[in-house]
């Protein structure tokens, strides 16, 4: 059976629901999701016509940017490695996102089932005692899990206390949807569940959240047959209109998967608009002069590409490491690359 990915991207996610099964998962234990998102956007380009209150980035250097760098951004990421006890053997594990401290993990499987059915994805996590060690046992993120529907992406905001996700269970404005869920510390399930507001009647995925919650990134692919990456401004889960992010969108392919790096400047995403290679999804990315300006034109980030599909997961806040997935060994696993010193 083919995998969420190349069911709900390659192969269109109308067709995908219309033929989705899979087994039910079983629940899994509670247990503390870890640190907090720190990977910070400060800003994005100009309004364009958002409506959901002030824009409170700033071009001021944090400390963080004058802190000595552990690689050298200007050198391409290594050899790209599966990351060890996260991968399973009898499942697909996809959507990495990596918390600031790089201990804890948040991802999405079809382990317990295995077998690539749509309904069998849930979301996960793993905690570890440092960064280079592996990390440990993996159990779902509580209160989130559904039965009968898939959970593919997972975002906490810097407290740990609110977590943005997509997911195609009921109640929402379409067949996929962003939801948000809350709780009063991070031993407690997430509950509160619901669609936000900038839900449309098409599939709206892959959230990714300025760490002081006042932006959001998301694919949609609303109006058109291609995912687009949209943003939208707001706070407290509430967000005005979303807008698409035209200078990283194409008419003819899907951009999917958007991931900021800590300055703002710079963004990863997956695409598989047509560059003359033989691959379907590949890593792109895009910068921009200041927090003002549009993004340049996205180039390939080709060494951690190959000729299968790769799409992105999260990047450290000093950039040095990435977290992605691909299917390069015949099954969707969790990769990590580290630029050298």
């Amino acid at each position: 059976m083919k995998s969420i990915l190349e069911r709900t991207i390659l192969s269109g996610i109308a067709a995908a629901l219309a033929a989705c099964g899979g087994s039910e998962p079983v629940a899994g234990p509670l247990a503390d999701s870890g640190a907090a998102d720190v990977s910070r956007v400060d800003a994005t380009s100009p309004d364009g016509g958002l409506d959901a209150g002030p824009d409170v980035g700033t071009d001021a250097p944090s400390d963080a940017d004058h802190a000595p760098r552990a690689c050298d951004l200007q050198k391409p990421f290594g050899a790209a490695v599966i990351v060890p006890n996260v991968s399973s053997a009898v499942g697909e594990e996809i959507s990495a996102h990596v918390l600031s401290d790089e201990l804890t993990i948040y991802f999405s499987s079809d382990r317990v089932d295995g077998d690539g059915g749509w309904h069998g994805y849930d979301l996960y996590y793993a905690t570890r005692s440092s960064r280079t060690a592996d990390f440990g046992a993996i159990a779902f993120v509580p209160g989130v899990f559904s039965s009968a529907s898939p959970e593919l992406t997972a975002i906490p905001t810097e407290d740990n206390l609110t977590l943005y996700f997509d997911s195609s269970r009921t109640g929402g404005a379409g067949q996929f949807d962003l939801w948000i869920g809350t709780r009063q510390s991070a031993l407690d399930p997430f509950s509160n569940l619901h669609s936000l507001s900038i839900d449309s009647s098409s599939d709206d995925m892959h959230p990714f959240l300025r760490a002081d919650g006042n932006e959001i990134f998301f694919t949609s692919n609303r109006g058109q047959t291609p995912f687009q990456i949209y943003r939208a401004l707001g706070s407290s889960g509430t967000f005005g209109n979303a807008i698409a992010v035209t200078e990283l969108n194409t008419s003819s392919s899907s951009e999917i998967m958007p991931v900021l790096a800590a300055d703002g400047l710079t963004i990863f995403f997956s695409s598989d608009r047509i560059d003359g290679s033989a691959s379907g999804f590949d890593i792109w990315m895009a910068r921009r002069p200041s927090l003002t300006s549009p993004f340049s034109a996205p180039t390939k980030v080709q060494e951690l590409n190959s000729s299968g599909n790769e799409t992105m997961g999260s990047l450290s806040v000093d950039g040095c490491r990435v977290y992605f997935t691909s299917n390069r060994g015949g099954s969707w696993d969790i990769y990590f690359a580290e630029r050298p010193r």
